[in-house]
Formats: C-alpha cells, sequence, structure tokens
C-alpha cells in the first residue's frame, strides 16, 4: 500500500504574522491513494490512533468501470517517501466494501510488501471506534500490533519479525483508496473520518500532538483528471478526512 504524492505547496496559518511570533506551516501534497497526515523523522518507532469504522456509501456519482468500492483507515511506519533501501510499511486498519450493495469490513495488519494478514475481530458495524497501536522493540526486530473494538471490546495481540527493511522516519494516520488485483478500486463516499488521541514514538519519547511540520496529503483521482476527491485538516491531536466526490 505504498504512496504516490506530489507536493502542493507549504500553506501558512494567517496571511499576516507579528514579527517574532512562531509561524506555522503545514505542506500539503497530493496523492493518487492517500489522504491523512505524515509526520517525519528519526527513529520513529510507534504509532497509534483511534478511528472509525468507515462508512460504505456508494458515490453519487459512480466512478467509470468499477464494480467495488473501498476505503480503508490504517495507521502506519513508514512507507511515506519509500525506497529501495528502506521498502518496508508495518501498517494496521481495517476496510469497508461495497460491492452492489453488499457491505462487507476487513480488519488486517501488514508489513509491506509481503501480503496483509486478515483478523477477526468479531462482528462490526458502521461507526464502531477502532484503536490501533503499533511498535516495534528496542532491537528493531519484531514488530507488535494492538488493535481493539472499543464499543465491543474485541481486542487483538500480535507480534512479528521485521523481515521488510524499515527506516523508521515516518508515522501515518490514512485513509486509503485501496488497490485491487485489477488497479484502483472505486472510493467509498465515507463522509468524515477522523483519527482521534494520535501518539507517535520518536527517539523513545511519545507524543501525544501533531508538529508544526505535519505533511497532510489529499486523493486526487489520477485516472479522472486529477478530480480531487478529500480534503484533510487537522489540529494538535486530530486529523478528519472529509470526502469530497467523484
Amino acid at each position: 500500500m505504498k504512496v504516490t504524492t506530489a507536493v502542493l505547496g507549504a500553506l501558512s496559518a494567517a496571511s499576516v504574522i507579528m514579527a517574532g511570533r512562531h509561524q506555522k506551516r503545514v505542506t500539503r501534497e497530493h496523492s493518487s491513494n492517500w489522504s491523512g497526515a505524515v509526520v517525519t523523522g528519526q527513529n520513529i518507532t510507534g504509532v497509534s490512533a483511534t478511528f472509525p469504522v468507515l462508512d460504505a456509501n456508494i458515490p453519487k456519482v459512480n466512478e467509470t468501470g468499477k464494480d467495488a468500492y473501498l476505503a480503508t483507515a490504517w495507521v502506519g511506519i513508514d512507507g511515506y517517501n519509500a525506497t529501495d533501501d528502506c521498502p518496508g510499511l508495518w501498517q494496521a486498519g481495517v476496510q469497508s466494501e461495497n460491492r452492489d450493495g453488499d457491505v462487507s469490513f476487513m480488519v488486517w495488519y501488514e508489513l509491506f510488501p509481503l501480503s496483509p494478514v486478515f483478523i477477526d475481530l468479531g462482528n462490526m458495524t458502521i461507526g464502531d471506534l477502532i484503536s490501533v497501536e503499533l511498535s516495534t522493540d528496542d532491537s528493531e526486530t519484531e514488530a507488535s500490533v494492538v488493535m481493539k473494538n472499543l464499543n465491543t471490546g474485541a481486542e487483538y495481540k500480535n507480534s512479528t519479525a521485521i523481515t521488510q527493511k524499515l527506516c523508521f522516519k515516518a508515522a501515518e494516520w490514512i485513509l486509503e483508496r485501496t488497490y485491487t488485483l485489477s488497479g484502483l478500486a472505486g472510493l467509498l463516499d465515507f463522509g468524515t473520518a477522523t483519527f482521534l488521541n494520535l501518539t507517535y514514538t520518536e527517539g523513545g519519547n511519545e507524543f501525544d500532538t501533531l508538529p508544526d511540520s505535519v505533511i497532510l496529503t489529499d486523493i486526487y483521482d489520477d485516472e479522472k483528471n486529477d478530480v480531487r476527491q478529500t480534503y484533510t485538516n487537522n489540529t494538535k491531536d486530530t486529523v478528519t478526512v472529509k470526502y469530497l466526490g467523484s
């Protein structure tokens, strides 16, 4: 679930800043498949958030040639600006799908580029709050995942060996337009999705607010004249992604 991005430019928090005051600058990018927030740094070994099971409405204006509509919310470590030397992405989330009115959900974790591992988190419904915690051990040889449905209490924990190279340079909170075997699926009309209780661990220290240097990314449909499909916004401790249309 690798991202392709382009930088749209830095946006200042205000058009006029008093001398001596701090000026917030947010970089906004666009992607064919990622929308959300990215924090870059060094030795990022943990990330967490709470997000809802996404709504699964087929858009009012269908995307040409799409027989399935999907959207996935996840958190992850690395994957942003991945290189041949560091191709790995440690991530976990929940996918919503609508195929001809048949709605389904899949819970998974993945050490990309390996295949995802699908897990059982019990019955879930749209709007259930899912908490995800990802971490790696001090030796950076083992990765752990904890996922919980806060509405039902169902919980899953597991650890796996890190067999794909990670560089520990990014933490992500992402809503993704999902790839299938036939290419990009249609993007569900998920309404608005908010990532809450964000944390990330960098250099052994845990942070529960986003830095001013956070990178925001939006989905532009490169199969349809670069139509903008999402808009991402953030506060110090939340990331909100809004569906705009097809």
